[in-house]
């Protein structure tokens, strides 16, 4: 059994990390336009991102 995502699935945690070249990152949004599912899946992973900085964040200013 592969763990290895599917390039369709990487490509969208690279483009919500901002880690794509610009041509990529144009035919994700392209993606995105007309797959409503692909659409969901990267409003949720933004949200997840937003939901573990709001929790994690402040421990980064605590003293070591």
């Amino acid at each position: 059994m592969s763990t290895e995502l599917p390039t369709d699935l990487r490509d969208l945690h690279a483009y919500v990390d901002a880690q794509l070249p610009a041509a990529e990152q144009q035919r994700i949004e392209a993606l995105l336009g007309r797959d409503p599912e692909a659409e969901a899946r990267v409003s949720d992973y933004r949200a997840l991102g937003t939901a573990l900085r709001n929790l994690y964040d402040p421990i980064l200013s605590e003293p070591v």
